[in-house]
């Protein structure tokens, strides 16, 4: 009887550890990002060993200098703030979640005992129907043979049950696994939200950009541009639902991957304009001045376009919660940058030949007198040096030095991948603001 009560306690704590570590593995279960890259199944990344992901540390009072004042960042979003007030009571009261791995110790303690006082035990293996003769040396047990109606019809075989030690380290891995989950999770969204703030603001400068860019006469290209602006800033609104549900952040991945190779192509017709301008050779001044004027609209759409490009690559890394590095999220962008970098330079090129035929000053905005028109002023121009030029508008002149200059071409983001940092929260006058740690010098 003592034996049986034995076996009956082992096995239930068997069935309470075996629960326990099933939890603890869907818990832990991957699931795939777009590009087959490991998240949980709450949608936060699983990196590895050498990628440890972020934890966030809470400062009641935390006395800011004023470049920190500066860095913080206000958590405005209700499910987001209701996310940070359910983890904080979590992680302090990691105390009580360590009450209760050491009542899971307890039972897995327990467990270990009973196995090793029970000693060896054995599985009985009879016949179909057959039942094992009652014991009457000891009530309540079994005999180990089977009975007929004329006496004993056989035998049961004896197999040994392999009895299993437990780890006693599982109650506080259960207990720290709750913990961490839950404070990682919160620590992802923060990052998330203020990685898509920052990428909504550039947007919105690009979209007041656009406006400012007149004269354009393909007014198909500039709707689709502007159409692309606002699609790319409505996926960089942070949603609550989207960052933390996997499928509709997946979802959402794909819509981008969309909007990208869309960017792509209108970037594609800047850049190709541009390089069809700079093979026109041996202009006149009145059409190398008209084809400065096109050349400067489609260098303010190709930055435009860079730049949107550039943001997308940065949508993409932060959709991906870090799980995807940055370079393979700017992997489309740099060889459309370095196209756009090529036709800068052949446009600078173009515009030194041009100016050193049509003898053209930007500094004095002026240009020589030529063929017959300098024959006629040739003589006066010896009395008065500007006789001998032709006035060149201002605005002309800024845009051929502007255009010889090149522009800064968007490239891969550098920065500090905050997915990977300690996130820092800080409570100032009720509100709850994230602290992004300081860019190294």
């Amino acid at each position: 009887m003592e034996h049986q009560g034995i076996i009956i306690s082992c096995i239930a704590l068997l069935v309470i550890v075996v629960i326990a570590a099933i939890v603890l593995k869907k818990r832990s279960a991957p699931a795939k990002t777009e590009d087959g890259s490991s998240t949980s199944e709450n949608g936060s990344a699983i990196v590895s060993a050498e990628q440890p992901k972020a934890l966030f540390q809470f400062e009641e009072s935390l006395p800011l200098s004023y470049e920190e004042e500066e860095r913080i960042v206000k958590i405005e979003d209700g499910k987001l703030l209701a996310e940070i007030d359910r983890a904080i009571p979590v992680a302090a009261k990691a105390a009580v979640n360590a009450d209760a791995a050491a009542k899971v110790g307890k039972a897995v303690e327990a467990h270990n005992q009973a196995t090793e006082a029970a000693g060896q035990l054995y599985r009985a293996i009879i016949p179909k129907g057959a039942e094992l003769a009652d014991s009457q040396a000891m009530e309540g047990a079994k005999r180990g043979i089977f009975h007929a109606e004329k006496g004993i019809k056989g035998h049961a075989d004896l197999m040994p049950v392999e009895q299993q030690q437990i780890d006693p380290n599982l109650g506080q891995e259960l207990a720290a696994a709750n913990v961490v989950g839950s404070v990682m999770d919160v620590a992802s969204l923060v990052v998330g939200q203020y990685y898509m703030a920052q990428i909504n603001g550039k947007l919105e400068s690009v979209e007041q950009g656009i406006g400012k860019i007149s004269e354009f006469q393909d007014v198909e290209y500039k709707s689709a541009v502007y159409a692309l602006v606002a699609a790319v800033k409505k996926s960089s609104t942070f949603r609550f639902e989207v960052l933390e549900n996997d499928e509709l952040r997946l979802r959402e991945l794909s819509y981008l991957k969309e909007r990208e190779n869309e960017c792509a192509k209108l970037l594609g017709q800047a850049n190709i304009m541009i390089d069809q301008i700079t093979k026109r050779r041996d202009l006149g001044f009145d059409d190398y001045e008209a084809a400065v004027r096109t050349a400067d609209l489609w260098i303010q759409y190709q930055q435009v376009l860079l730049q949107v490009m550039a943001e997308i690559a940065e949508l993409t890394f932060t959709l991906n919660k870090g799980a995807v590095s940055r370079d393979s999220s700017y992997a489309l962008l740099l060889p459309y940058a370095s196209q756009a970098e090529n036709t800068l330079e052949k446009l600078s090129a173009w515009h030194g030949d041009h100016m050193s035929k049509l003898e053209i000053d930007t500094a004095s905005s002026r240009r020589k007198r030529q063929g017959i028109d300098g024959a006629l002023h040739a003589i006066p121009a010896l009395f008065e040096d500007d006789l001998g030029y032709k006035k060149v508008s201002s605005r002309t002149s800024k845009m051929i030095r502007r255009q010889r200059r090149g522009s800064s071409v968007a490239i891969a983001g550098d920065g500090l991948d905050l997915y990977q940092e300690d996130v820092t929260l800080v409570m100032k006058d009720g509100e709850v603001y994230y602290l992004p740690p300081a860019e190294q010098s």
